[in-house]
């Protein structure tokens, strides 16, 4: 099996951690999300072999997909843009590298049997 990169949200501590230390413990690159830099220190404590922690709270990205598909707003009626927190961000410089896509979409398509025109 293929190593997998997988987020997890609610990972320091019950079902997120124990998930993570699964996914570890099977060679894969997890990343952990944490809310507040206790919770990463809980999670790096418990799960040191994470590759990477992030802090940050995901409460608004719900409302941020939500004020993209319905509202009225000129600053969400845009296409080909990379939101956080109802606010454009600039995107890490592989998202317009048409060679790194392709490769995506073929590893994509390799791993679910899917080609996309």
């Amino acid at each position: 099996m293929p190593v997998a990169r997988v987020l997890i949200t609610g990972s320091t501590d019950g079902l997120g951690l124990m998930a993570g230390r699964s996914l570890v413990d099977g060679g894969h690159d997890v990343t952990l999300h944490a809310r507040n830099d206790a919770r990463v220190a809980s999670a790096r404590a418990s799960l040191p072999e994470a590759r990477h922690m992030v802090v940050g709270d995901l409460a608004l990205a719900p409302v941020t997909q939500v004020w993209l598909a319905t509202s009225d707003d000129p600053a969400a009626m845009v296409t080909g843009q990379y939101f956080y927190h109802q606010g454009p961000r600039a995107t890490h410089p592989a998202a317009h590298d048409h060679a790194v896509q392709d490769k995506l979409l073929m590893s994509c398509a390799e791993i679910t049997g899917v080609e996309l025109p």
